[in-house]
């Protein structure tokens, strides 16, 4: 009989409530981060978006996630930007509750640094854009 491995959940909302922690413009908040980008937004958007790639065994599991700060004002999506990276670049070892459950963080890597990228041709909206490369261990079961 095999031992039961407890399931990995959303790195997305893991991610989420480590930003809604540790970063201040979002001032206990997590209504600016998420998914899919509201457009009515004046200030700024985090979006957060697991890619392809990663791996997992019965220990930890490793993703990879684009982060992107979506903004009508150029150099407040490149502050938030900076911020993030800093955060997540910061810790060796960082633990987060998301889902009712202890999330630990082993390793966070950035694999493309903060980049201008164009957003569906609008040219009113700044999207900054860096993705990084998480490793976690599964929680207890």
């Amino acid at each position: 009989m095999s031992t039961p491995i407890a399931k990995l959940g959303s790195i997305e909302r893991a991610l989420m409530a480590l930003l809604v922690r540790d970063l201040e413009a979002l001032e206990e908040s997590d209504a600016r981060v998420g998914g899919d980008w509201p457009r009515e937004t004046d200030d700024f958007y985090i979006r957060i978006d697991r890619g392809p790639g990663g791996r997992a065994n019965s220990f930890e599991g490793d993703y990879v996630v684009d982060i992107d700060v979506f903004s009508p004002d150029y150099l407040r999506a490149e502050d938030v930007a900076e911020d993030i990276e800093v955060i997540l670049l910061a810790h060796g070892i960082v633990s987060v509750v998301a889902d009712g459950r202890r999330w630990t963080f082993d390793g966070i890597f950035q694999n493309r640094g903060i980049t201008d990228l164009e957003w569906d041709g609008d040219d009113d909206t700044h999207r900054l854009s860096a993705t990084y490369a998480f490793t976690v261990r599964r929680g207890a079961v």
